[in-house]
């Protein structure tokens, strides 16, 4: 998400100076002001910034505030007589921010509908809920008799931490099919997937292989089975 800074009234808080921080959208309740000279965008009820620009010809447009830093200066810190060990007659510089989690979070997903143009959408792989869904056989498919001996083993060597272990779903509702299980999980936005499929009981002369599937990147690699605990720890470690 990219974000605009623009000068904001100083409000109650008060102090020197504070900035706000948009996402152009048309669900954003603030208006502001784009010069349609130079670009800047701007409060119309707070000066411009000095510039070469006198921004005289604008334009109006929608945003979401997804922030608010405010440079308090010593208007607290002097009433208290808030100062430094080593200069204990400098009143201290204050300065404070809020963050609208709930609107980033909405900005995230307008963003992701924006890029993907359907209805579905992607978190990002640091706030999503899950880092990657492993997605197990059908119960009845020729392949899920394997999943016990290629599988099970596997899984039992990650020794993840519990903090780790929390961001991998077990899409386990066996009854179901693959692709529908996939289809519900993409309503949660993850982008991960290890796909238990049709590479557990591949064709003679075949080894045993999953799917890596990207939602982000619209990839699907086949990797050997192996290699699943190896690539489960290192999309749960991936900032």
């Amino acid at each position: 998400v990219v974000s605009t800074q623009v000068q904001a009234p100083n409000g109650s808080m008060g102090g020197y100076i504070s900035h706000e921080f948009h996402l152009q959208s048309d669900t954003g309740e603030d208006t502001l002001n784009i010069c349609n000279k130079c670009g800047h965008v701007f409060n119309p009820e707070v000066s411009t910034e000095n510039g070469p620009c006198s921004h005289d010809d604008s334009c109006q447009s929608n945003y979401v505030e997804l922030g608010h830093v405010f440079m308090l200066g010593d208007k607290y810190t002097k009433v208290f007589n808030c100062t430094a060990q080593d200069a204990p007659h400098t009143p201290l510089y204050m300065g404070c921010y809020g963050l609208g989690l709930s609107r980033i979070l909405a900005a995230l997903v307008e963003v992701s509908m924006a890029i993907r143009k359907d209805s579905s959408f992607l978190w990002p792989h640091n706030v999503a809920p899950f880092k990657v869904c492993v997605v197990l056989p059908k119960k009845g498919s020729k392949e899920f008799p394997f999943m016990e001996e290629l599988i099970m083993s596997q899984m039992t060597s990650l020794q993840l931490t519990n903090e780790n272990a929390q961001d991998v779903l077990i899409e386990d509702r066996v009854k179901q099919t693959i692709g529908r299980r996939i289809k519900d999980c993409e309503l949660y936005g993850i982008g991960k997937y290890i796909i238990l499929g049709r590479g557990l009981s591949p064709q003679q002369g075949q080894s045993p292989y999953f799917e890596l599937r990207d939602l982000h990147e619209s990839t699907t690699d086949t990797i050997g089975i192996e290699h699943l605990s190896s690539t489960i720890k290192s999309l749960v470690q991936t900032v």
